[in-house]
């Protein structure tokens, strides 16, 4: 069931709220579930996007990469952060 303006996500797509790291503005993150624990298990860096700032980027901090791991329902201690 979808709504308009709405698609629904597969199993491999991970979506979590970021703030961006230039305004402050809080929006969705759409990212593939394989890219993100491939980061996470490689200790990897992350790298967060807004629509609010124009293709500007940051890298995930410490807390943001927990509150990523949680999200993507990985349990604690399996992948270092």
């Amino acid at each position: 069931m979808s709504s308009a303006g709405f698609e629904p996500l597969d199993s491999e797509t991970l979506r979590f709220p970021v703030v961006c790291a230039s305004c402050g503005r809080e929006s969705l993150f759409n990212a593939l579930r394989s890219e993100i624990t491939r980061a996470l298990t490689t200790r990897g860096p992350i790298r967060l996007s807004s629509p609010c700032c124009d293709n500007e980027g940051w890298f995930a901090s410490e807390i943001e990469t927990e509150q990523i791991r949680q999200y993507a329902d990985l349990p604690p201690g399996q992948f270092a952060v």
